[in-house]
């Protein structure tokens, strides 16, 4: 089975998600994609909203997709969440499975800076897609890895942060349900009187 393996902090879970886990099961780049919600980043701010929270907005954003599980492996990690120790637990976990690293351009020009780099293109191929309008170059790729030069993520989790805590409306940023449950919970300052995040 191809397992394509799509983490992110997911702070919040939003319409650009739903939209790449849209696009690599109808194109048949996989037969299932595991969504792993990060711990810690040890490369990226603190997330906004806790664990529990976060996972809540995947579990809400994903609800009734055909060919998606959630893996909450990330999120009982004592250390910092890396990519090539998450990929060595899932495939234990998958023996049988070829798996997939979905990464955007950025994150892919910027693999060399992370933690045991060749240990991750040893577990996983990449499937990179493009990112804030730069196309992954293939030129760069490793033999077997996929390249999505025509999809870009429509979204920035930063930017809803940043209009949740204004007050603004987000339009169809966010799945529903995950609107309602960051309303509810008033996450990322929204409904607070103290500073945004």
């Amino acid at each position: 089975m191809r397992l394509a393996i799509y983490g992110g902090a997911f702070d919040p879970f939003h319409a650009g998600h739903l939209a790449v886990i849209r696009e690599l099961l109808s194109r048949d780049l996989c037969d299932r994609v595991l969504v792993v919600p990060a711990g810690r980043s040890p490369l990226k701010p603190p997330a906004h909203a806790p664990a529990d929270d976060r996972l809540a907005m995947v579990r809400l954003g994903t609800a009734g997709l055909d060919g998606v599980e959630i893996w909450e492996g990330e999120l009982a990690r004592a250390g910092p969440s890396r990519t090539a120790d998450t990929l060595e637990a899932l495939a234990g976990l998958h023996p049988r499975d070829q798996l997939w690293l979905v990464l955007g351009e950025d994150a892919w020009r910027g693999l060399d800076g992370w933690h045991r780099p060749a240990r991750v293109l040893e577990l996983a191929r990449p499937l990179v897609l493009a990112r804030d309008g730069r196309a992954p170059d293939p030129a760069t790729l490793p033999p077997g890895a996929v390249a999505l030069p025509d999809f870009s993520v429509p979204a920035a989790s930063r930017e809803i942060r940043e209009l949740l805590c204004r007050g603004q409306a987000v339009g169809d940023l966010l799945p529903p349900a995950v609107a309602a449950y960051i309303r509810e919970r008033r996450l990322y300052g929204s409904g607070k009187d103290a500073p945004c995040p």
